[in-house]
């Protein structure tokens, strides 16, 4: 489908992400993630995740669009910072 694939996890180690990961970037911050993307896909719960810049991220999108896989996130805050928002099982 062409997609270029970025992933960001605070509590794993880059080397370990990128084990088995292959055709992935994987990046070092949430900024560098956000960067020219045109959807974030959340897939773990960590804390640190509640924390982000979210406002910054939107504005270094392509397309601000955040599909929560946990339903972990403030909808209304991400709203508020120019995402679409889509929560899987709402």
């Amino acid at each position: 489908l062409g997609a270029k694939v970025k992933a960001y996890d605070p509590i794993i180690s880059q080397t370990g992400m990128r084990h088995g990961l292959s055709n992935v970037i994987v990046e070092t911050d949430p900024e560098r993630l956000a960067d020219s993307c045109d959807a974030l896909v959340l897939v773990t719960d960590w804390d640190q995740f509640q924390k982000l810049d979210y406002g910054k991220m939107a504005e270094l999108m392509n397309h601000p669009v955040i599909i929560d896989g946990r339903n972990f996130l403030d909808r209304n805050q991400l709203e508020r910072a120019g995402f679409s928002y889509l929560g899987i099982g709402r």
